[in-house]
């Protein structure tokens, strides 16, 4: 092997020479000066061992992949000559230190003898691996106890042609797979009659082909979104609108592994059901008769759960201590132990009064919805003064109230209550909950020593 000279050097001391002599006598022409080794000179372009694997894909077809020679040199006017070769056993005990060489019975080096013309830089060639050859490719993984196989090349210069020492041989190791492709959504948008997501999808690797594939809504994957996450989702309920803009169709086009387009995914409120939320809309592409590789669905989530926390609540008054544990009460997760109670007289802290909206908490939802549902649960053995009539008011500054809703004649016999759902034309970000009458027909703020209380309260919005 011939290594390259420190040209830099040499074209200084060229230089120097020219100044001092002051002549143009042929021998300190600058093709003269370079050794004729130097005159040109050939070698891969990229490293000769990479971390890059070379994925190769098993699909039945045959697959080509490139590798990029270069050619440098002191006379860019010369014809540089090359061979590309597979490795000898030899030669493989010295480059590759891990891996085997991939037998040579399983791929064609479409131009062995490489010619750069004057003043052409670079070239790529092209090596062949045909369906049969990847076939034998598979079998001999199968049964080499997964060994690595490299692609393993060596570069020999022709016609007075050096290589580059360093980039004089090529190893890649190998690695069959499927073309794989992702889909991938933008953030999703919250419209006031539907959620929406913008879906494109990617392949990894090169693409060397025009398709088309489809986008479709596929439930059984439910469960393994709760496997991965722990979550507890549910599908869409029937009847919901599922669209896909285009009936769903993603474009590639070869020589870009990006799709050329991207499908809007809608979902309609109209109807929602807060029963069994959140829910879980997985995506999944049809590749048709492609055999291709859907790396993972993709997820649109829909919570319609508005978990609670301390901070978003508020309320004139603080029994916690006394009679209760405060608005924490309404939000640690017991349904019949501990509860947020509302005042009944001077000891508790003194009394509440408020004629508009008697004893109240409010909750700072944080974003702005149109559509809730409200779910408490009451205390046991003190029915007396549970909520009777409660009335639900909105807004987007935590000081003006919109009356939104209400429930009367709630029946004693209900442990548990539903309020709603209702919807605003008007999307808000604040909700007040005002108890208005206990089970006795005492108006808590108004009575004196008119008194409620609840467990626990859940919150659904969208």
């Amino acid at each position: 092997m011939k290594h390259n000279m420190k040209i830099p050097v040499i074209a200084a001391a060229v230089m120097e020479l020219l100044t001092v002599t002051g002549c143009d006598n042929s021998q300190y022409r600058l093709e003269n000066l370079y050794p004729e080794e130097y005159h040109k000179i050939i070698s891969f372009q990229d490293d000769a061992v990479s971390t890059d694997i070379m994925k190769i894909y098993d699909i039945n077809i045959d697959i080509t992949e490139t590798v990029t020679l270069l050619r440098g040199g002191s006379d860019p006017s010369l014809k540089a000559v090359a061979r590309l070769r597979p490795m000898t056993a030899e030669e493989a005990e010295t480059y590759l230190t891990s891996g085997t060489a991939l037998d040579p019975q399983y791929y064609s080096i479409r131009t062995p003898e490489i010619v750069l013309e004057p003043e052409e830089r670079y070239k790529s060639v092209e090596i062949v691996f045909s369906a049969e050859n990847i076939a034998g490719i598979r079998d001999a993984m199968s049964s080499a106890s997964g060994t690595p196989f490299c692609l393993a090349l060596m570069l020999d210069g022709l016609d007075g042609t050096s290589v580059n020492a360093d980039k004089s041989y090529f190893v890649r190791e190998i690695e069959l797979g499927k073309p794989e492709i992702t889909v991938t959504g933008s953030s999703l948008t919250d419209n006031p009659d539907s959620w929406s997501t913008d879906l494109s999808a990617m392949m990894d690797g090169d693409n060397i082909w025009d398709f088309s594939c489809r986008l479709l809504r596929d439930d059984s994957y439910i469960e393994n979104y709760n496997y991965s996450t722990g979550g507890n989702y549910n599908a869409l309920p029937e009847g919901t609108k599922v669209n896909f803009s285009g009936n769903g169709q993603l474009d590639f086009i070869s020589g870009n592994h990006f799709s050329q387009n991207s499908v809007t995914l809608t979902v309609s409120k109209e109807g929602f059901d807060f029963d069994n939320a959140p829910y879980v809309l997985p995506v999944v592409l049809n590749m048709g008769e492609l055999d291709f590789e859907m790396a993972n669905p993709y997820y649109m989530v829909i919570e319609g759960v508005i978990t609670l926390t301390e901070d978003m609540l508020s309320c004139p008054f603080d029994l916690s201590g006394y009679d209760g544990q405060g608005l924490a009460g309404l939000i640690d997760g017991n349904l019949y132990d501990t509860y947020w109670h509302t005042p009944y007289n001077d000891d508790a802290g003194g009394y509440y009064f408020n004629e508009d909206y008697g004893h109240y908490f409010d909750i700072d939802l944080g974003k702005e919805v149109s559509k809730i549902k409200c779910r408490y649960y009451n205390r046991p053995g003190q029915e007396s003064n549970w909520p009777k009539d409660i009335e639900l008011y909105i807004g987007n500054d935590g000081e003006n109230w919109t009356l939104l809703g209400s429930r009367t004649d709630i029946p004693v016999e209900d442990q548990t209550v539903e309020l709603g759902p209702f919807d605003s034309e008007e999307p808000f970000s604040y909700l007040r909950i005002s108890i208005k009458k206990n089970q006795q027909d005492l108006r808590p703020g108004v009575d004196d020593g008119a008194c409620s209380h609840m467990c626990e309260f859940q919150l659904f919005g969208i």
